[in-house]
């Protein structure tokens, strides 16, 4: 659904919303490295995958699953570009 099909009302309220978040949370770290939304996905699935196979997730090894992770879209993403 485009904005231009929703009243204006709801998304002025969805923007203030939007806005009072991003004025109340900082931003996150892990490492003192900056980790956003895709990060956080990403060291959430280790840390499950830690618990479902080993009781107790490792936080050095979902660090290093997420950059791993990570790096494997970004080259993806790259290598799809240079094919185009």
């Amino acid at each position: 659904m485009a904005d231009s099909e929703v009243r204006p009302e709801f998304m002025k309220g969805i923007n203030e919303v939007k806005q009072l978040v991003s004025d109340q949370v900082s931003l996150k770290q892990v490492n003192g490295n900056l980790i956003d939304g895709n990060c956080l996905v990403s060291l959430a699935e280790a840390y499950s995958k830690g618990i479902n196979t080993n009781g107790v997730p490792v936080l050095q090894t979902a660090w290093n699953y997420m950059c791993e992770n990570q790096s494997s879209k970004v080259i993806g993403k790259l290598v799809d570009q240079y094919k185009d």
